[in-house]
């Protein structure tokens, strides 16, 4: 099928290419002897037109046209070298030829990338070990695929992927709030403990009066503490 198309192309492109043969030879002087060393300027601009580009030094001038370059020092032509018209046909005739390989080729290869892209996707999802990712994983390979191969479809993988990633994040960082409330209330009770014996041993009132306070402070801690642990814990 990519064959038979491009072989089209190439015929239509040979037709041109001869139709504009025919042309060049119908009018004659239409080629390399339009404009010659020793023509002035105005002969110049009369035969090719307006250049597309001038680039100058000094008295040293240079007309850029579609089929070549003109140059001139002074008034006087110096230097031509210009195609024949036949030559700028052929030569875009070659370029469309070019461009329709091109597509030809990119077209050939987006159904490539996606018949090969629908074939990982089955194979992936058909296997068990790639499930037992963890899912930030998954979604960094869905996210890599859908770049890859962009014409096929992977939408509803990455938003699985990624409601499950947020979710074990989420899961995650409740964990570590419930270990370290943990943590604290363990080192409270142990303050508190400390709190019992200081006071026990102690012999001046201001000290006692001390060792209450932070005992009040640090027991409303314990009862705030328990209270978020608990609400950890029903979640």
């Amino acid at each position: 099928m990519y064959q038979a198309a491009l072989n089209r192309v190439r015929l239509s492109c040979l037709v041109v290419l001869g139709v504009a043969v025919i042309q060049a030879s119908v009018y004659a002087g239409a080629g390399d002897g339009e404009v010659s060393k020793g023509d002035d300027v105005d002969q110049v601009l009369a035969v090719l037109g307006e250049p597309k580009g001038v680039f100058q030094k000094g008295d040293f001038v240079t007309y850029v046209y579609d089929r070549g370059v003109v140059d001139i020092v002074g008034e006087e032509v110096v230097f031509v070298d210009l195609m024949s018209e036949a030559d700028v046909l052929a030569r875009k005739a070659a370029q469309r030829e070019a461009q329709a390989e091109r597509a030809l080729r990119q077209t050939a290869q987006k159904q490539k990338d996606v018949e090969t892209g629908h074939r990982i996707r089955a194979e992936r999802l058909a296997d068990k070990s790639f499930d037992e990712k963890p899912a930030s994983e998954r979604l960094a390979y869905w996210l890599s695929f859908q770049r890859r191969y962009a014409g096929v479809d992977v939408s509803t993988q990455i938003a699985a992927a990624r409601a499950e990633s947020r979710g074990q994040a989420e899961s995650s960082a409740q964990t570590r709030s419930i270990e370290e409330a943990k943590t604290r209330i363990r080192s409270v009770g142990t303050r508190l403990g400390e709190l019992d014996q200081e006071e026990a041993t102690s012999k001046t009132h201001w000290k006692r009066g001390q060792i209450n306070r932070e005992r009040a402070v640090i027991a409303q801690e314990l009862v705030t503490l328990s209270e978020k642990l608990i609400e950890f814990m029903e979640r």
